[in-house]
């Protein structure tokens, strides 16, 4: 796995390599290994799948703001070079999309935002429960909750439990702590690129409602909602989203 900076990444290549290199940014408490390979290793140019920074393989510590992990990231696209990057980022890594949006517009060919929004509000008993040890097993229970549906399959939920687990708990509770300090909706207007927003008609933590909101809100938009799909929807339909990229990436050459 190669690094840039004080961030790990993996990278795929293969199919067209005159398509934008794609920017994969994970959700809060997890890794660059929590993109399904049919997403992390689509044939469409070069892939960067990425760890933010104290998580999975990457230095630091948890970022307890989003601008913080954006700072980061418009580094990482600095010292590799990356222009017309397409910035995929799920849950807090579509928050993240959004600020590298404003900060690196010029370095951007367009963003996609998947179970994301404006806005990310945690509720107050996990973000109270997950900053104590004898209630973090309370945060972890009611977060995994929220982030499956009730079409999501238990082998997914498990999954979730266990990665939840294992981070550790500071930046689990910075990564909660960013989400519920974000509020993007006065810059929205200020998004230049094409964006394609994905969410799932069941989803908890993001609701319909935030997608439909973006999508509303951003000057250059489309949305796609996946029926049955929970805050997992990359874990739940990880054919279907690849099929959205690539169909996303290839309009823009």
């Amino acid at each position: 796995m190669p690094a840039s900076g004080a961030l790990y990444y993996l990278l795929h290549e293969s199919g067209d390599p005159t398509r934008p290199p794609l920017v994969l940014i994970h959700n809060l408490g997890g890794s660059s290994l929590d993109w399904p390979p049919e997403i992390r290793r689509l044939s469409a140019g070069r892939i960067f799948a990425l760890d933010l920074p104290g998580h999975g393989k990457s230095a630091g510590a948890g970022q307890q703001a989003v601008d913080g992990y954006a700072q980061s990231l418009a580094a990482f696209l600095n010292e590799l070079n990356l222009k017309r990057a397409v910035v995929v980022g799920h849950g807090l890594g579509g928050a993240i999309a959004l600020e590298l949006g404003r900060r690196c517009r010029a370095r951007l060919a367009g963003l996609c935002l998947i179970n994301s929004g404006a806005r990310l509000p945690v509720p107050g008993d996990i973000l109270e429960n997950v900053a104590h040890p004898s209630t973090r097993p309370l945060a972890v229970q009611a977060l995994t909750s929220l982030l499956s549906g009730p079409q999501t399959p238990a082998p997914l939920v498990d999954a979730l439990t266990g990665r939840l687990n294992a981070v550790r708990p500071s930046v689990l509770h910075a990564d909660l702590q960013a989400c519920d300090a974000f509020d993007f909706t006065r810059h929205l207007k200020r998004i230049p690129v094409p964006v394609l927003v994905i969410g799932g008609t069941e989803d908890r933590f993001t609701p319909p409602a935030f997608a439909q909101a973006l999508a509303a809100s951003l000057p250059h938009a489309a949305l796609q909602m996946i029926d049955g799909a929970s805050h997992l929807a990359p874990w739940e339909e990880p054919r279907r989203i690849a099929a959205l990229l690539d169909l996303f990436t290839a309009t823009l050459r």
